[in-house]
């Protein structure tokens, strides 16, 4: 479960927020680990398995693979990336966002799926090369910025006839573990053979410093490519984005 930090009950709290909360933060964050976390059974892949090559610096960078819950925690901990809350509820500050930002989103104007896409303010279109161009952005992010690398592969969609296999690439534990949440995680027998049929990669750490020259709404991107079965999401922490 994920909880704002944040109370917005009275404006003195959202006033006081810029000053004062990152301090918060910094002292409230605790690494103890919670009971039901375990660290023997952590399990990796290497990107170069998994057929990531374009996201890794070198062959025998690896990535965390569909972890429990009990070895997210451990790395949710480890990484202070929030606070675990008294009912045991692991608690994130997902910046400026607090929902998805549906006018940073976008989808790849490439034929045939352009022809049966209702274009609009929500719909908005996104050049093949401007995309092309973000997603080389955010490869060379994670081969040179990225030090923890988080994959899940699941499912989406229960009925076997309409399920889509989604891969999930995460820079946070916490992204790892909301995607745990949302989707329906594939069993081991599953994984032999997992080919994605869509690929979700979370760039927060990244954003467009050239978004008026590409004429975006902002430096926050979500963008899909039909075509090429890829999703890029860059600058934004909410998690919500994802799905």
């Amino acid at each position: 479960m994920f909880r704002r930090l944040v109370s917005s009950h009275t404006p003195q709290i959202k006033s006081h927020y810029n000053s004062v909360y990152h301090n918060y933060l910094k002292s409230a964050i605790t690494t103890a680990t919670p009971a039901t976390a375990t660290l023997k059974s952590v399990r990796t892949r290497t990107l170069s398995k998994l057929g990531l090559d374009y996201l890794a610096p070198n062959q025998s960078a690896i990535a965390y693979y569909n972890l429990s819950y009990g070895e997210i925690a451990d790395h949710q901990a480890r990484n202070k990336e929030g606070i675990f809350a008294n009912n045991g509820a692991f608690a994130v500050d997902t910046g400026k966002f607090t929902g998805r930002s549906a006018l940073d989103k976008y989808i790849v104007e490439q034929e045939p799926s352009s022809k049966k896409i209702w274009w609009g303010d929500i719909n908005r279109p996104m050049k093949v090369d401007l995309y092309k161009s973000l997603k080389q952005e955010v490869e060379f992010y994670y081969k040179n910025k990225v030090d923890q690398v988080y994959v899940l592969d699941a499912f989406c969609g229960a009925h076997k006839n309409a399920a889509k296999k989604v891969r999930f690439i995460t820079e946070k534990a916490w992204h790892h573990h909301f995607v745990k949440n949302m989707f329906i995680e594939a069993k081991p027998e599953e994984l032999k053979d997992f080919e994605p049929d869509f690929t979700i990669i979370n760039c927060y750490g990244l954003t467009d410093d050239k978004w008026q020259k590409h004429g975006l709404h902002s430096e926050v991107y979500c963008a899909f490519s039909i075509e090429e079965r890829t999703a890029i999401i860059g600058g934004a922490w909410y998690g919500g984005e994802m799905k």
